[in-house]
């Protein structure tokens, strides 16, 4: 019998029979403590009524706790292993809320190459020089394509790809106004003015320990470069 893992967190359990490279006893054992910040933010804004978007599932880390808190949630990864790991642990969890896609999120509907040598990592990224291998789309073709007309909350942890596809999602921030969970990784290529001039339509950007760091955000940024640490940031109209 395949072995089924127990993930719990914040109260929030859920069953994980597929993983990639990391371990079932990663998620008994280390998941609990696992990027707090982000979970933090999902308790405080996730609810019921809610459509939550997740560009980059891995093989659920995320969409998985989110799915116990909103009425729907859409995924992408463009890992191919992770993406039938996520699917085989929502359909272990009997999810009937969620709808997980293998497409890259993108400023354009085509394909898009990744790193052969990093798929399931969690580390899996675009790769422009390799051949295409992974169907792409933009932010307002996977609304389509689920059949969505609204998104209330929007993570987006996807290696560097934000480079590529936040300069087309302007207008996409203006019309739907989610609530926009992002990690940043500057050390795999993505800069502060693409993210800056996506984001300008938010009032407020908070750091891990809440403070507004909106007109700081460049220099923040900047400053961790070469470091993936404390580079998660929450962007909202809302005054917290």
């Amino acid at each position: 019998m395949s072995r089924i893992a127990t993930a719990n967190k914040n109260g929030i359990k859920f069953l994980v029979s597929h993983a990639c490279r990391e371990s079932f006893d990663w998620w008994e054992n280390k998941y609990n403590n696992w990027e707090s910040f982000t979970f933090e933010v999902f308790d405080k804004f996730l609810s019921r009524d809610m459509t939550y978007i997740d560009l980059g599932t891995f093989t659920g880390q995320t969409i998985l706790y989110a799915a116990q808190k909103v009425k729907s949630a859409y995924g992408v990864d463009l890992d191919p292993e992770a993406y039938l790991a996520c699917i085989g642990n929502v359909e272990t969890n009997e999810y009937d809320n969620v709808k997980v896609e293998n497409i890259a999120i993108s400023s354009h509907d085509g394909e898009v190459g990744i790193e052969e040598e990093r798929i399931g990592t969690s580390g899996c990224q675009m790769d422009p020089f390799s051949p295409p291998k992974v169907r792409s789309m933009t932010i307002e073709s996977l609304m389509s394509l689920w059949g969505i007309n609204k998104c209330d909350f929007l993570k987006m942890d996807i290696e560097g790809g934000e480079e590529f596809c936040l300069p087309h999602m302007k207008k996409f921030f203006r019309k739907y106004d989610p609530t926009f969970f992002l990690s940043v990784h500057t050390h795999l290529g993505a800069t502060s003015d693409v993210i800056i001039e996506a984001t300008e339509s938010f009032k407020y950007v908070y750091d891990s320990s809440w403070n507004n760091v909106k007109d700081e955000l460049k220099t923040i940024i900047d400053s961790r470069m070469f470091s993936h640490k404390n580079q998660d940031y929450l962007f909202t109209n809302t005054k917290q």
